[in-house]
């Protein structure tokens, strides 16, 4: 295997900013190259069904479900060269020891929220599998990262006007329109409803 062949690709940024769509777009480059490649994702993310990562748009990519990295680890074939990982902020933080004994044999191409509602490094679980029960957040990965920065626009409105400068925050609402508060859990799976991308001009921080 040639040296270009491994390392690890971080499509890191906001919600709404195609990372999972980069994402399965260099897995199938590599699967048309003849490369072996397997993804992975988080179980409790349904919205589009079980067994495939899904975009917003409706692209579709077959991924295995795992609740932690241990279960990752049983599942990985041994003939496999090229690993997705999408949203990689939602595992344990055993993730990271994974990536660094594996970038330099594989090649890992992972997904990630860099900041969560709260404008805060995005928490990994740690060995219980509870939020916020770990020091070690996605920026520790990306020192070791090729980062691939994937950053919507600010849908902010006023005035009739919508603002579309780069969006690197996200905001969370609740069901009534209000502004989800700091102590809210950290992963509350939904989509546009939910969550809006914003510039650091319109995100208002949860106190």
């Amino acid at each position: 295997m040639k040296e270009s062949e491994t390392g690890f690709i971080l499509v890191g940024g906001n919600m709404f900013g195609s990372k999972t769509s980069e994402m399965i777009h260099l897995l199938s480059l590599e699967e048309r190259m003849g490369r072996k490649a397997q993804a992975f994702m988080v179980p409790w993310d349904n919205r589009y069904g079980v067994g495939k990562i899904t975009t917003h748009h409706g692209t579709e990519y077959p991924a295995f479900q795992v609740e932690n990295t241990a279960r990752l680890i049983k599942i990985l074939h041994q003939n496999t060269e090229v690993i997705g990982i999408d949203e990689v902020q939602f595992f344990d933080d055993k993730i990271i020891e994974f990536i660094l004994e594996n970038k330099e044999k594989k090649l890992i191409i992972a997904t990630a929220l860099q900041m969560d509602f709260r404008g805060n490094p995005f928490p990994l679980r740690g060995a219980g599998g509870k939020e916020c029960d770990s020091e070690k957040h996605v920026g520790n990965l990306m020192p070791f990262a090729k980062i691939i920065p994937r950053y919507p626009q600010c849908t902010f409105k006023e005035e009739d006007r919508i603002c579309r400068a780069e969006a690197i925050y996200t905001q969370r609402f609740r069901p009534d329109g209000s502004l989800a508060p700091y102590k809210d859990p950290t992963v509350v799976v939904g989509g546009k409803d939910q969550y809006a991308p914003r510039c650091i001009g319109h995100f208002v921080r949860p106190k």
